[in-house]
C-alpha cells in the first residue's frame, strides 16, 4: 500500500502510522460534517476549489511540504479523494434519491 514516495516525506514507520490515523480520522469524523448538506447546493468553481484547497493544506501540514506534487503524490498513494471529487459521488446519490423519490415529488406539484 505504501509507497516509498510517500515514506521518504514522514519521519519513519510509526510517523507513518500516526498519518494514517489523522487521514481515517479525517475521512470518517471530519469529512462528513465538513460535507454535510452542500450535496445539496450547487458550488461553483471557486468553491470547489478551497475545498481542494483545504484537503491540500492538510497534507501539506502532515507531510511538512510546500510541494503540491508530492502532495499529490501523498493523496495518490493513500488513496485519498479530493473533497471535490467526494462531494461529487454525494451529489450524485443525493440527486438520485431526490429524483426516485416518488411520494416527495408528489409534494411538490
Amino acid at each position: 500500500m505504501h509507497n516509498t514516495n510517500v515514506q521518504s516525506h514522514s519521519n519513519g514507520p510509526n510517523e507513518l502510522q500516526a498519518i494514517e490515523v489523522i487521514l481515517e480520522l479525517i475521512k470518517s469524523k471530519c469529512i462528513p460534517v465538513l460535507l454535510y448538506g452542500l450535496e445539496a447546493c450547487h458550488l461553483v468553481k471557486a468553491q470547489l476549489h478551497s475545498l481542494d484547497f483545504l484537503a491540500n493544506c492538510v497534507f501539506m501540514k502532515l507531510f511538512r511540504t510546500n510541494n503540491i506534487e508530492i502532495v499529490k503524490c501523498c493523496q495518490y498513494y493513500l488513496s485519498f479523494n479530493l473533497w471535490s471529487v467526494m462531494l461529487a459521488k454525494h451529489t450524485d446519490k443525493f440527486e438520485d434519491k431526490f429524483q426516485n423519490n416518488c411520494t416527495f415529488g408528489k409534494y411538490l406539484l
